[in-house]
């Protein structure tokens, strides 16, 4: 490899490297978005997620899931799914 190929090689990398510590040592001001979490389930599917006498979805996959939301900060949706079409 000749002289000037090494040195224009080197300048890259050297350059890369500069731009990818510039992008990660900015920290964001931007205040966190709260994403949704969706949560797919069955909700014939007693005991783990059904419909109650109030149309409420309760079970145990749901009450994990509202702790698992609450414990990292983000709020989530529950979604019924159709299994078996």
């Amino acid at each position: 490899m000749n002289k000037k190929l090494r040195n224009i090689l080197a300048v890259g990398i050297i350059a890369v490297t500069a731009l990818s510590a510039i992008g990660c040592s900015k920290k964001s001001q931007e205040p966190a978005v709260k994403e949704k979490l969706v949560l797919g389930f069955d909700d014939t599917f007693v005991p783990m997620g059904f419909k109650d006498d109030k149309g409420e979805v309760v079970g145990f996959d749901i009450d994990l899931a509202k702790e698992v939301a609450k414990r990292i900060g983000k709020e989530i949706v529950f979604q019924p799914i159709e299994i078996g079409q």
